[in-house]
């Protein structure tokens, strides 16, 4: 059973809701560096995948790992 209650993008940082009542903020500069902007937030299991793309392109091309207590684990491209 996943950590992780619901993750929320608010425009300036990601928002983590845990199911025991906490909330977690994680930087978005993990997410926003090189030109990208932040298309959606994904709970995995006990992490939330962040799908970012570029600005000028139309589709992800990235997801960023954060942990349910919001420390960022890398990222991939897809």
């Amino acid at each position: 059973m996943s950590k992780v209650s619901y993750a929320n993008w608010d425009g300036t940082q990601l928002i983590i809701k845990r199911k025991d009542g906490n909330t977690s903020k994680c930087k978005t500069a993990n997410f926003t560096n090189g030109g990208y902007e932040v298309v959606a937030c994904n709970v995995v299991g006990d992490d939330v995948h962040v799908l970012t793309k570029l600005k000028n392109n139309s589709r992800p091309s990235r997801y960023h790992i954060v942990n349910s207590s919001g420390v960022y684990k890398g990222s991939r491209g897809m």
